[in-house]
């Protein structure tokens, strides 16, 4: 026999995956923004070999100059991480410059004066990359810095977000599975639907009694308004304790709607569900005779019958609504 799926635990196992996939990407597209400053230690070293190389020029310096030129040439200038900003700052003309006043410098080298003359030329614009260089990279810092910000602000607030809607789905769930009301501690609605359609077919099979008592504050929407929500609750809980313990450890109450109370009561014959509901009344009023809100309350009960069209519940609720209501506290 397969098992069923719980897809409820499935959704959120794959949320939370979500949740750890989503840190080596953010680490992953920093890595990337921190390419561009791959070869920016060698680029600076290689500038201060050339500025050196250029004060005693010799076969051995053109050489170390040839060579740090083509290294920046191709880690610096054409390294494709490095574009944007080469174009941003135009390094590659002052490169272009360099290298000019360069080649020129390695024609004329068998004139003194000439290479002391383009010897300058170039060690000046040695100078001049060298600083846009430097620019290029702090600029670059802080572009990538402010990336690498965004970045972990960006996957913070996806996480939180995540987090949220895991809590959120798990309290429906919570709630859609639950069988107690979130508020009152008494048995919901689902819990109600359950168990009445078992008694029912239990009190057919055994032919006995079966009656539902159901009550409704009328005015419930006009005390929620009048008081806070934690006054409300507080309320609202006094007034179900009163109706849970009114009734028997056999019997089982409800709430069903906001304003709707029920309990089913096995073995009570319809005579004794109304002498039950008359005693309920005079219960609440008692406890509730110092409160100084007054509820409004309708009761209604019903005998199950298994030949008749209505619910056993709306049965029940259609006798209630021809019941007067009945005001419970100060009336005052």
């Amino acid at each position: 026999m397969m098992m069923k799926k719980d897809w409820s635990v499935i959704r959120i196992t794959i949320l939370l995956y979500f949740i750890v996939i989503l840190l080596p990407l953010n680490y992953y597209y920093t890595k990337q923004s921190f390419k561009s400053m791959q070869n920016d230690a060698s680029t600076m070293n290689n500038l201060v070999e050339i500025s050196g190389a250029l004060q005693t020029l010799t076969a051995i310096n053109i050489k170390e100059i040839d060579d740090s030129l083509e290294t920046i040439e191709k880690k610096f200038i054409n390294y494709p991480p490095n574009k944007e900003y080469v174009d941003m700052f135009h390094a590659d003309k002052f490169y272009t410059l360099l290298v000019k006043n360069y080649e020129k410098l390695k024609l004329e080298m068998n004139d003194e004066a000439l290479t002391k003359v383009n010897s300058f030329k170039t060690f000046t614009q040695v100078n001049n990359f060298s600083n846009i260089t430097k620019e290029m990279m702090s600029y670059k810092m802080t572009i990538i810095l402010d990336r690498l910000y965004l970045s972990l602000a960006f996957t913070m607030i996806i996480i939180v977000a995540l987090i949220f809607f895991i809590r959120l789905y798990i309290k429906i769930q919570i709630k859609k599975h639950a069988i107690h009301d979130h508020v009152t501690g008494l048995y919901n609605k689902k819990y109600f639907d359950n168990a009445l359609l078992k008694i029912e077919l239990l009190e057919t099979r055994q032919g006995n009694e079966l009656s539902l008592l159901v009550l409704s504050i009328d005015n419930y929407s006009e005390l929620e308004d009048s008081l806070n929500k934690k006054g409300f609750e507080k309320r609202l809980v006094g007034f179900s304790t009163i109706f849970n313990n009114f009734f028997r450890r056999s019997d089982i109450v409800c709430r069903i709607e906001e304003n709707c109370f029920v309990a089913i009561t096995p073995d009570a014959t319809l005579t004794n569900a109304n002498k039950l509901s008359d005693r309920l009344l005079q219960e609440l009023n008692a406890e509730c005779l110092n409160d100084s809100i007054k509820i409004d309350v309708r009761v209604g009960v019903a005998k199950y019958d298994k030949d008749d069209p209505l619910s056993l519940l709306g049965d029940a609720k259609l006798n209630m609504k021809s019941h007067e209501v009945f005001s419970i506290g100060k009336t005052s």
